[in-house]
């Protein structure tokens, strides 16, 4: 692979300098290992699975930005009114052991095999670290020393983290434990403001726009541009051009099951959409074939996941606000999706995370702010809790 002269000119500055601060040996799972991975942590019994919505964990002086589940653990990225960082406490027993578990300037955490990576800020710079559950003290970086701040969240898959660079709009790869060259680029991008991959196999896919981009040899194999389409159709060369591409437009995906979900807008009359498009959240094979249609919605559907054979994704909220950024948290089986839809919480758009184990969804609740009698638009949200719902039974 050749290395990006942007990347070469930054502040990543001659090879040796950067390797000199890359971290040493790291244990990590095998190719299977996902983000569900076990805490290394003395085991307590999960908790017992909630029969409703119920709180977790509720502090007046926490701010909450990210959430993580992993083995008997959550791991809360957020900020208290003396540290910064990740926290971690129990499942089972949540108010009682949350703490500290790393600290400093840390975002877009994610679990993978039994270790926590993450992006750590340094001054105008940033790079990947990650602990192992067990040692959250032996720090081990990946690569420090990147330019400027993308501002999007990593992939830990698979012995590598990908990563896009805002500078010169392109997706790179950094080999694991410690990256022992120049970061691999992977492809270029036509924007920088939804390029978050997801990873299958030894596929990555991610999306832009009105395509849906697949690479295989984790990620090393030219992308693919797809159409969001009833068969995932490859995108003709003209589809490609600024002034030609589809009006349909991609606003979330993830990958499971052998399938590759989207929220998808729909264009009316071909011309281009917006968020105010009618949405059609649907899945295909992975490699292609026919579309399974879930729903549509005439709202945009943002933040799509799948956890197992339950989808959830975001849409604006149900609630009386007049805030843009207020959202609802929604799931349904996909065997039977339009029977078992349900609301859950309020979140917000930019906030949105919701994780799962095998018997409950955690998600970081939004309350709106305090406001003056008489204000009717919301200002802000309080995000110091966590609330838990029981997964959705097989219908």
């Amino acid at each position: 692979m050749k290395t990006s002269p942007v990347l070469a000119a930054t502040a990543i500055g001659s090879l040796a300098a950067v390797l000199s601060a890359c971290g040493g040996n790291v244990s990590l799972g095998g190719k299977d290992a996902q983000a569900n991975g076990a805490a290394g942590a003395a085991a307590t019994p999960n908790a017992t699975p909630s029969s409703g919505d119920e709180r977790v964990l509720k502090r007046q002086d926490l701010t909450l930005y990210e959430l993580i589940v992993a083995g008997d653990y959550l791991y809360l990225v957020g900020q208290t009114s003396t540290d910064n960082g990740v926290f971690r406490c129990r499942k089972a027993d949540c108010e009682a052991t949350f703490a500290l578990f790393v600290s400093g300037n840390v975002a877009h955490a994610q679990a993978f095999g039994d270790r926590l990576g993450f992006r750590r800020s340094e001054y105008a710079s940033y790079g990947f670290a990650s602990v192992a559950f067990s040692a959250p003290k032996d720090e081990h970086f990946v690569i420090r020393g990147l330019p400027g701040d993308t501002g999007l969240p990593p992939l830990f898959y698979d012995d590598f983290v990908y990563f896009s660079v805002a500078d010169d709009r392109s997706l790179y790869r950094c080999s694991l434990p410690a990256c022992a060259d120049n970061p691999e680029r992977l492809a270029g991008t036509r924007g920088h403001t939804s390029l978050t991959p997801r990873a299958q196999g030894d596929y990555l896919v991610w999306f832009e726009g009105s395509f849906i981009y697949r690479a295989a040899g984790y990620g090393t194999e030219p992308a693919i541009a797809l159409l969001p389409d009833d068969l995932l159709s490859e995108a003709p060369a003209a589809a490609l051009n600024p002034e030609d591409s589809p009006g349909d437009v991609v606003d979330a995906i993830d990958v499971g099951n052998g399938l590759l979900y989207a929220s998808v807008g729909r264009s009316p009359d071909g011309r281009g959409c917006d968020s105010f498009c009618p949405h059609d959240v649907v899945a295909w094979p992975l490699l292609g074939g026919s579309a399974q249609h879930f729903f549509k919605s005439e709202t945009r559907l943002q933040n799509l996941r799948i956890f197992d054979n339950e989808l959830v994704w975001l849409s604006p909220s149900t609630k009386t606000s007049n805030s843009i950024d207020a959202a609802t948290i929604s799931t349904c089986r996909i065997e039977a999706c339009e029977a078992t839809r349900r609301d859950l919480g309020e979140a917000t758009f930019d906030l949105a995370n919701v994780v799962a184990d095998d018997q409950d969804l955690y998600w970081i609740a939004a309350e709106p702010s305090a406001l003056p009698p008489g204000n009717e638009f919301s200002t802000g949200f309080e995000l110091n809790q966590i609330r838990r719902a029981s997964r959705l039974p097989a219908p």
